[in-house]
């Protein structure tokens, strides 16, 4: 496959006991550890020249930490919640801040299960969801996200004039922290983005700009 022509971000987030896979109810996880998972996705991922970042932790807390620290810095989020599905408002709120694209993973089909996992507290703040495939939930999902990008990327091309700023997404910093965008830094500061366009446009044509009691400036390419 052809590689990415930008860097493209992924946060993998690994909810708990899923340390336990490979040992944990094999006949309904399988026998692939989470190594095993997270060996694949790299290999796929360095093959399109895409960076994975993977994680796993047992508590909620941390989860929620790092999908506010993915907020500009990733483009996609790879979630599995794991038992915290079903049950956390917070991650359910911490998803529907981050204005990346999300795909929520997991390795048995949960509408096939007992009742209390059938239903799911983030679909509805994600753009998908892949169920059901065992360890190949997480590879769909990373081939998914490379196919979808590398589509987008040559539907765009021919329409989008290189030579046209209004069509560039200026990195912003905030206070001195980089952003991918203004908007993105909107709202990893919590700032109300509504009506953010016109600010916007000040800051594109000043290279800099007070708003809300921050300081906003353009990052310059090299």
């Amino acid at each position: 496959m052809e590689p990415m022509a930008d860097k493209l971000n992924i946060l993998a987030i690994n909810g708990p006991n899923l340390n336990m896979l490979g040992t944990r109810e094999p006949d309904i996880y399988g026998a692939d550890t989470l190594a095993d998972m997270e060996a694949r996705c790299r290999a796929i991922c360095d093959a399109d020249g895409a960076a994975l970042d993977w994680i796993h932790t047992n508590s909620e807390a941390e989860i929620v930490t790092a999908i506010q620290k993915a907020i500009g810095t990733a483009d996609w989020i790879v979630i599995n919640a794991a038992a915290f599905t079903h049950t956390s408002v917070a991650l359910r709120d911490a998803l529907a801040l981050f204005p990346g694209r999300k795909i929520e993973v997991h390795l048995s089909n949960i509408h096939k299960r007992e009742s209390f996992r059938n239903h799911s507290m983030i679909s509805a703040v994600v753009d998908g969801v892949v169920l059901g495939f065992g360890a190949m939930s997480y590879v769909m999902a990373m081939r998914g996200i490379l196919e979808m990008v590398r589509m987008s990327t040559k539907v765009k091309k021919p329409n989008t004039p290189q030579t046209n700023p209004k069509c560039i997404q200026n990195r912003v910093t905030a206070d001195g922290v980089e952003y991918r965008s203004f908007h993105a830094a909107l709202v990893a500061l919590g700032i109300d983005t509504r009506g953010h366009q016109s600010p916007r446009l000040k800051l594109k044509a000043a290279k800099t700009l007070e708003y809300k009691g921050v300081v906003f400036k353009i990052v310059e390419n090299d």
